[in-house]
């Protein structure tokens, strides 16, 4: 309960303050708002917020491949 909760809680504060993100991809504006552990990633669209990942923050983005030293890069 706690996880939904708090996405819940970090969602309406996107919802009321989009722009509260950083910009962590500018083709595609996608922002970035991190309510420790979590990363959330959206897009601010016309009618409405999108949320399109959310991520522990120990997590790395699923399409980066790991080096040899286990760093995502």
């Amino acid at each position: 309960m706690a996880f939904s909760d708090q996405i819940k809680k970090a969602a309406r504060l996107i919802g009321d303050h989009p722009h509260v993100g950083v910009v962590v991809a500018p083709a595609d504006d996608v922002r970035r708002f991190v309510s420790a552990p979590y990363n959330l990633d959206y897009v601010i669209q016309l009618d409405r917020i999108t949320i399109v990942s959310v991520l522990h923050g120990r997590q790395g983005p699923a399409d980066l491949d790991k080096d040899d030293d286990d760093a995502f890069e």
